[in-house]
């Protein structure tokens, strides 16, 4: 396997866990919003706010900040492959030349 086909492997795999992680987050979204949901239609009935309001919001706000996380990483990870830089920050791997006689 040459150099080139090692990076298309390693961004396949990259691609494969942030679609994965997408995919848990719409999850997340989802669940979120069904509590929320539920949370606010008893406020609305009652008049006041139920046990369950506050820990459903606290959730919404978890969730909401992980999709932030995964979304920076993701653009720190996009610049990153752009620009040639390991995500250590250090140049990416050295490719070596045409071979010169002399």
């Amino acid at each position: 396997m040459d150099a080139a086909e090692r990076r298309a492997a390693a961004v396949d795999e990259v691609q494969r866990e942030a679609l994965a992680e997408l995919i848990r987050a719409a999850g997340l979204v989802r669940r979120a919003g069904v509590n929320l949901n539920q949370a606010v239609a008893r406020l609305n009935a009652t008049g006041r706010p139920s046990p369950d309001l506050g820990p459903a919001t606290d959730y919404c706000m978890r969730v909401v900040g992980r999709i932030d996380q995964a979304t920076r990483i993701s653009r720190r990870l996009k610049r990153q492959a752009g620009s040639g830089r390991r995500s250590d920050g250090r140049p990416g791997p050295v490719r070596p030349g045409p071979v010169r006689a002399g």
